[in-house]
């Protein structure tokens, strides 16, 4: 059973508008319940640029809908976000690089952007894309830690 399947409670499940300035707004609101719920600040730094990540993807994808951001707390494993935007093609990678001599020889241009997905991956301990019906998909991530709150 993959993490999405296992929440049954969302901390924050918020639709915006597919415009730049909910990326902002997204991540403010997963501060803010993070924090509420008592989770240190490496696991709200780490959803919160998770969810940057992948509202920013989400924004520059939809087309007709407004995003959605949620968050949910995943008992003994950690914090779980994700986000949903209106197309059903799959987030993918811009750059894969496995060191920093993969950057050898790209030009500047080359280098700016395309680093999202790779932040989301390191920041996370899983990663999941889930379609939705009758279209869309949720993209969404593990973050490990445990709230002081119990």
């Amino acid at each position: 059973m993959t993490p999405a399947m296992r929440v049954h409670t969302y901390l924050l499940d918020v639709a915006l508008p597919a415009e730049e300035v909910s990326v902002g707004v997204g991540r403010k609101g997963v501060w803010g319940v993070l924090r509420a719920a008592g989770y240190c600040e490496d696991v709200v730094d780490s959803a919160g640029t998770v969810v940057t990540e992948l509202a920013s993807n989400a924004v520059r994808a939809a087309v007709e809908e407004a995003i959605r951001v949620r968050v949910s707390s995943v008992p003994g494993e950690g914090v779980w976000v994700e986000v949903w935007d209106d197309q059903d093609a799959e987030p993918v990678p811009r750059l894969a690089v496995q060191s920093l001599d993969d950057l050898d020889g790209l030009a500047c241009d080359e280098l700016i952007g395309g680093w999202g997905l790779g932040i989301v991956e390191s920041l996370s301990v899983a990663q999941e894309v889930r379609p939705t019906e009758p279209y869309g998909k949720w993209v969404g991530a593990l973050i490990s830690g445990r709230s002081d709150e119990r």
